[in-house]
């Protein structure tokens, strides 16, 4: 056993680094635990011992540490784990012995950095960085015992954040370096993420928090090395940086807004020279990808050429709209109102479309509808017109109700609002029963023309369902002109649909167990 124990400590010490944060964190956790592990449980074959931890089984295997497992399903080296080694040793030997030799490796473990490059050569070039990058991401790699989704936040804590201990100290030569390093990281999460499935909601836990801080970095360190602020002897960093900058035009699915966000920052930030724009666009002529398309078009865009830029768009392909609304979004912030017409009415000729077509859910028309507004209503404010907006609100309806209805209600154009209260149809149901929900919610006078729609509608079908969907939406009715104080029109409204509908027994009968009868 004695044997077995200094074995374990040799294969603890090379395969658990202690400066991993991770790794340091559940130890420390498994320092709390390892006194309340009995020795009646131990169990031990020929490769494993295993005993009951903390109401776990956790087992170890002997050959190969990361083999281990352990009933919590942490995924990786577990707490449990750890305090079931601690256990062991202290059968034998002080705990201080163990964590002093563990603390020492350290020094040499696998998050030892790279040696700096001792000359200015060296820091001044860009392929010597990549390796260093490749090197050290290498080292990170192996020290992940699982991939699990701890993964993105360790790209982000441990990789990105060691590189900060080997940058160059010259200020210029250091951002330039942790600019690329976050690349690289980016690309790294981009490649982790192809590789496994994930629910909307677990990216929003595990993968979006953890990308956004390496990404924002990005965008900062971007914005800070302007190409007109870098020394002309360190400009070959950023020449020689352009193929590697072309592999965020990756064509998978998985992080391609990101990715082409991140292309465009830096482009309009440390790659902005017109020599270099042009070798890039002759470069990109030979792909055939829609994000390299995109690209085209966007350093068309930075040039000045807008005709260019949207000569370049594939006209067919309506989910790329989000990239030019952030092109306009910067025009107006610059209040560039001669290069703005030509993009305002490219928005304006497919953004209608866009929203019926594009976004699978309701809300997410919603959402694009509101920055489609609210970009519109600026454009106007700047030229002093309010023609732009008008044309906008009524492009985009029915999803646009609300903010056209607002609009038409505040400038007292009754005659309108009116027309539009009354005129407003639906192909969809469905469609509407979503707009009505949502109208209630913000102005529930505005929902009355559409509910009568969709009570009208569901009477139509003539099925049992139908016409109790048609009795729920009489309750919401019934609710609001209540509130409005308009219970009399109500009223009339119910002895007319009593009127109109006598020869449907079963929708008659329903209207009376829901408390909608004539004398209501």
């Amino acid at each position: 056993m004695t044997e077995f124990i200094y074995k374990l400590k040799s294969k603890f010490i090379s395969t658990l680094p202690y400066n991993n944060p991770i790794y340091k964190a559940k130890a420390a956790d498994g320092l709390q635990l390892y006194k309340q592990i009995s020795n009646n449980g131990i169990k031990q074959d020929t490769e494993t011992i295993s005993n009951r931890v903390d109401g776990f089984t956790t087992t170890i295997n002997t050959s190969n540490l990361l083999k281990s497992s352990c009933t919590c399903n942490d995924g990786g080296f577990c707490q449990h784990q750890f305090a079931l080694v601690f256990f062991l040793w202290a059968q034998y030997e002080p705990l201080t012995i163990l964590f002093q030799e563990w603390r020492s490796a350290g020094e040499t473990s696998l998050f030892i950095q790279p040696k700096k490059p001792s000359s200015l050569s060296s820091d001044l070039s860009f392929k010597a960085w990549i390796e260093q990058f490749d090197i050290v991401y290498d080292q990170f790699s192996q020290a992940q015992s699982t991939k699990n989704l701890s993964i993105f936040q360790n790209l982000y804590e441990e990789f990105f954040m060691s590189l900060t201990k080997t940058a160059p100290t010259e200020p210029t030569l250091r951002n330039l370096f942790l600019l690329y390093g976050g690349l690289y990281a980016v690309l790294k999460f981009n490649d982790e993420l192809k590789q496994i499935q994930l629910s909307a909601n677990t990216k929003e836990s595990f993968l979006y928090v953890h990308l956004y801080k390496l990404t924002n970095k990005v965008s900062e360190l971007a914005k800070v090395n302007k190409l007109s602020s870098i020394p002309d002897d360190k400009k070959i960093i950023i020449e020689n940086s352009l193929s590697f900058i072309r592999l965020l035009l990756d064509e998978s699915d998985s992080l391609q807004y990101e990715l082409m966000k991140l292309y465009e920052v830096i482009w309009a930030n440390v790659l902005n020279d017109e020599e270099w724009i042009n070798k890039e666009l002759t470069i990109l002529k030979s792909f055939t990808s829609i994000h390299a398309t995109v690209a085209r078009s966007y350093l068309l865009f930075l040039s000045g050429n807008d005709e260019g830029a949207i000569l370049t768009l594939k006209p067919d392909d309506l989910s790329k709209l989000p990239y030019y609304i952030s092109w306009v979004k910067e025009l107006l912030s610059q209040k560039e109102t001669e290069r703005l017409p030509v993009w305002i009415t490219y928005l304006s000729n497919k953004m209608g479309e866009y929203v019926r077509t594009v976004p699978s859910t309701y809300q997410g028309s919603r959402n694009m509808v509101s920055i489609l507004v609210n970009l519109f209503k600026q454009y106007a404010l700047l030229i002093k017109k309010e023609d732009p907006y008008i044309m906008c609100l009524q492009l985009l309806l029915p999803y646009s109700f609300i903010e056209y209805s607002q609009y038409l209600h505040n400038k007292g154009y009754l005659k309108e609002w009116m027309e539009l209260q009354v005129l407003l149809d639906f192909d969809d149901a469905e469609q509407a029963s979503e707009i009505a929900e949502y109208v209630i919610q913000q102005r529930a006078d505005y929902a009355i023309p559409i509910l009568h729609q969709i009570i009208s509608h569901f009477i139509s079908e003539r099925k049992k369902t139908s016409y109790a969907l048609a009795c729920d939406y009489l309750l919401n009715l019934q609710e609001i002109y209540i509130k409005t104080n308009k219970e009399k029109l109500f009223h009339r409204y119910i002895h007319y649909l009593h009127d109109e509908t006598k020869s449907l027994s079963l929708f008659q009968k329903l209207l009376k167990e829901r408390g909608l009868h004539a004398d209501v």
